[in-house]
């Protein structure tokens, strides 16, 4: 039953959340579009002397050719590529120097589709002409963002138009105040070359690396295109939150994921123990569950051991008792990783006896202390179930003994694994079929989504190798180079992984699995422990793959990082069981684990299209009920805020 107390909560925000809701009606920008890497300019040789054929059976033009087509499959759509190609137009005679030292051509700016434009050119280059290394510099530059960029040069010879040198043009674009690093590559160069190349790549803080044909040219054009993190940003609905219970919003009983912003300290950093609330209204049905699950939307950055936790808390707001039947958390250490905290209800009835639940997500740590730490809420409701005798049961023709699970897990095999591009939250994972072996990069600070399919009896398992880094694995920090995995569930929960890091050296390797095979009973029934009633949700589970590099220092989204390149494969095993048989609310169809919206359900276009169509047919303008609308619930709302006033005092 409705309380009083719920009411008046519900008459003073009734004014706002009104106009909140019309206002949402309004379209509004969605979030950034997913970063794909620091801007990179490929300034490639096309002169005379990449006639030469000497390229592992291949003349150096047509390696070349044969490198870009790999290096830009393997790179397209993480990274923002544009060209510049110098030579190719002008013979070599000193008639034509002029001309060839003005030989130069800007293909493309960087851009998130150029990779057909790119591979078009290179295909029709003709290897002739001089060597302008410099004004080619300059040109590629030229078409980088004013953030800054990265410059990959390959050549095979030193400039022939100079002066200025070559190493001096690069001290003036490093020196401009733009964040640029220019890499170089030397395909089969001599001495005096590759000591040129060396210099340039001193001067704008790059590197230097030798090819000698298509595949080792491939490999470093991937190595010396550094780039930047790619970072979620959340387009969900934006709730503010508040540390004043009686003035907290009534998130929507069809919500299932909102936006907002957590409550700051005051004045000083905390103390250990402190923490600040922030609290939401979450309307509840009889013999539902509720699982909510809060998540840190940020940017990565080496917080220096800054920490940052989140701490869920459920409870009756008519008579103050706990409606929370468990809670997890976390806590963030050296860079902002994703942070998650996720509490679970009492079944709604005799225990906790409310038609809203009063949700505090209260966060510790001196992380951001003084500012507004973004979380993106996830709302999974669990209608009431039936369990049928011995389903969904921990049973032992099921289990399987610690060595027969070790010889589950997948190996990595000699076969050449699959490029993909990993998601950068739950809502783009990348899903992965069971078996599957892929191949992916990563720079420190930023976290890739994954995402396998597995059922009620299952196990998850897999293994990750670290097979390539930007700097040969020539760094310093040893052990503090990390590639750390974490899993978690559709209610975006977080689950044990046997072993969770790896590190960043070559050929290391991490077999990882689920502890537990995923039975709803062991969180909602009689056969859970409490080391398996984390492995309780089917359908889509979440793998996040994160590096972290404290030695990169602070980081921003200018910053150029160096990859990381690593193979991985994941798997699900085990026998599938039933699950269990959820119950449905009136006015709903039936609900399964993973319930979808019935087939005859009206989509939201048809449901607006009936409005407006009945609206017109009462000759009233929609516009006309909601000024009365508002100017009612305004009314209200000014009612309920003096009644509130007047209890709290």
């Amino acid at each position: 039953m409705t309380s009083t107390n719920s009411l008046i909560r519900r008459w003073a925000a009734a004014g706002a959340a009104t106009l909140l809701t019309t206002t949402a009606l309004i379209p509004t920008a969605t979030a950034e579009d997913e970063r794909r890497g620091s801007p990179t300019m490929l300034v490639l040789d096309s002169s005379g002397s990449m006639t030469a054929d000497d390229a592992g059976g291949q003349s150096r033009i047509d390696a070349a050719r044969d490198a870009a087509h790999t290096f830009i499959d393997e790179v397209d759509g993480t990274l923002d590529l544009g060209l510049v190609t110098y030579g190719g137009n002008t013979g070599d005679t000193p008639e034509e120097y002029d001309a060839g030292c003005r030989d130069i051509t800007m293909v493309t700016a960087p851009g998130n589709d150029t990779a057909d434009q790119i591979k078009n050119h290179i295909d029709d280059l003709d290897a002739r002409g001089y060597t302008p290394i410099g004004e080619s510099l300059r040109t590629a530059a030229d078409e980088l963002p004013d953030s800054g960029g990265t410059i990959v040069l390959v050549s095979d010879g030193i400039a022939t138009c100079t002066p200025p040198p070559v190493c001096e043009v690069a001290e003036d674009l490093a020196d401009q105040g733009v964040d640029i690093i220019i890499n170089t590559v030397g395909f089969n160069v001599d001495d005096a070359a590759r000591e040129e190349l060396e210099c340039i790549a001193d001067a704008a803080g790059g590197t230097y690396a030798d090819a000698s044909d298509a595949d080792t040219l491939a490999d470093e054009l991937k190595r010396a295109a550094t780039r930047g993190y790619r970072a979620y940003q959340s387009d969900a609905q934006r709730i503010p939150a508040t540390d004043d219970d009686l003035k907290a919003e009534t998130v929507p009983l069809d919500t299932t994921t909102f936006l907002t912003g957590l409550t700051p300290f005051d004045q000083k950093p905390p103390t250990s123990g402190e923490r600040t609330s922030s609290y939401f209204y979450l309307p509840v049905r009889p013999g539902e569950r509720v699982v909510v699950s809060a998540q840190t939307v940020q940017a990565p950055t080496v917080n220096k051991n800054d920490r940052l936790a989140l701490l869920l808390d459920m409870t009756n707001p008519d008579d103050q008792k706990s409606c929370r039947m468990d809670m997890e958390s976390e806590l963030d250490l050296d860079t902002n990783q994703v942070v998650t905290g996720t509490a679970y209800s009492d079944e709604v009835g005799e225990d906790c006896d409310t038609d809203e639940i009063l949700l505090n997500i209260e966060r510790s740590g001196n992380q951001r202390w003084d500012e507004e730490v973004d979380a993106e809420v996830t709302i999974t409701r669990i209608p009431p179930f039936t369990l049928a005798d011995g389903r969904d049961a921990p049973n032992t023709d099921n289990s399987t003994s610690a060595s027969e699970e070790s010889d589950s897990i997948p190996r990595l095999t000699s076969d050449e694994p699959e490029p993909i591009t990993p998601g950068i939250w739950f809502t783009d994972a990348a899903e992965l079929a069971p078996g599957e072996m892929v191949t992916a990069d990563i720079v420190p600070g930023e976290t890739q989504f994954f995402k396998v399919p597995a059922e009620y009896g299952q196990k998850v398992n897999g293994r990750i190798r670290v097979v390539e880094e930007a700097n040969d694995f020539d760094r310093p920090g040893g052990f503090r180079q990390t590639i750390y995995l974490n899993a978690y569930n559709e209610a975006r929960a977080g689950i044990d992984l046997s072993d969770s890091y790896v590190r960043v050296a070559e050929n290391e390797e991490l077999p990882f699995e689920y502890n537990e095979q995923i039975l709803f009973d062991h969180r909602f029934g009689s056969g859970g422990t409490v080391r398996s009633r984390e492995y309780w949700q089917d359908g889509d589970q979440y793998l996040t793959v994160r590096y972290e590099d404290p030695e990169q220092g602070d980081i921003d989204a200018s910053s150029q990082l160096p990859p990381v390149t690593y193979i991985m494969t994941v798997n699900t095993t085990g026998q599938v069981v039933p699950g269990p048989e959820f119950a449905s609310f009136p006015g709903e169809g039936s609900t399964s684990a993973t319930s979808a919206p019935a087939e005859d359900t009206e989509s939201p276009e048809d449901t607006d299209a009936r409005a407006v169509a009945d609206n017109e047919d009462s000759g009233t303008s929609p516009v006309v009920w909601i000024i009365v609308g508002l100017i009612i619930l305004a009314a209200l709302g000014a009612v309920g805020y003096v009644l509130t006033r007047a209890r709290r005092n």
